[in-house]
């Protein structure tokens, strides 16, 4: 296999220790509207916590109510994912859960140090449907007071569902070490996709509030050196 193809059908499992595991169910499901209609289309948010608390309802609560497009919200926690916990392993799962389930047209990733104070993700998808050459969406960060679209990583992310089919996080990336976002971003790049911040709406993250309760440097350095190979150190 090519380094860095990151087709679904040509991916190997990296992480022997996990190969067991086929399907891995979150812990909750949430969705921001009834559905009576099968042919409902929505947008499947991934949200990774440590534990589930009264924290986890007050990040997705704004989702649920100020959110106008379907959303189907798989929440995943320590006790629903293997230990030692790997972002890309987990996400990759999350994202076969989510596009399982036909009437997910986007996928999209968020943190619990994040604020939704408004519908973000309708002016996002907006701009997928306008322009099919973006192959992941952010929004901006308000600190940074970004005022044009550009090229960059940005968190939360949004995927039409055909990249989601088609790419996925390498698992040879472990902890939370980063570069495995960097590294999926090179690949669509490369492979004429555009990886896009826009204007268009906003959310405020704190930065690096994922690895608050651990420090992942070990893994950092670990995943540097790979993704420098790959990409020359190509940076997002």
């Amino acid at each position: 296999m090519e380094i860095g193809k990151h087709r679904r059908e040509e991916q190997p499992p990296n992480l022997l220790r996990y190969l067991g595991i086929k399907v891995m169910k979150p812990r909750l499901t949430i969705y921001n509207k009834p559905w009576h209609d099968g042919n409902d289309k929505c947008v499947g948010i991934l949200l990774i916590v440590r534990h589930i608390n009264i924290h986890t309802f007050q990040v997705v609560a704004p989702l649920v109510t100020e959110v106008k497009c379907g959303l189907k919200i798989a929440v995943y926690d320590d006790g629903t994912v293997p230990q030692p916990f790997h972002l890309s392993f987990v996400l990759n799962k999350g994202i076969d859960y989510l596009v399982e389930d036909k009437r997910v047209e986007y996928v999209s990733w968020i943190h619990d140090d994040m604020y939704f104070m408004h519908d973000w993700v309708t002016p996002l998808i907006s701009e997928l449907e306008a322009d099919k050459s973006i192959g992941k969406i952010g929004p901006v960060n308000p600190v940074l007071k970004q005022t044009e679209g550009h090229k960059g990583n940005q968190n939360p992310w949004i995927m039409p569902r055909n990249i989601a089919l088609k790419y996925r996080f390498d698992e040879i990336y472990i902890g939370i070490g980063g570069f495995e976002d960097w590294d999926l971003n090179s690949c669509l790049e490369r492979d004429g996709y555009k990886v896009w911040i826009s204007p268009v709406t906003w959310v405020a993250h704190k930065d690096r509030g994922t690895r608050r309760y651990h420090d992942w440097s070990v893994e950092e350095a670990h995943n540097k050196k790979i993704y420098d190979m790959r990409w020359g150190g190509k940076r997002w």
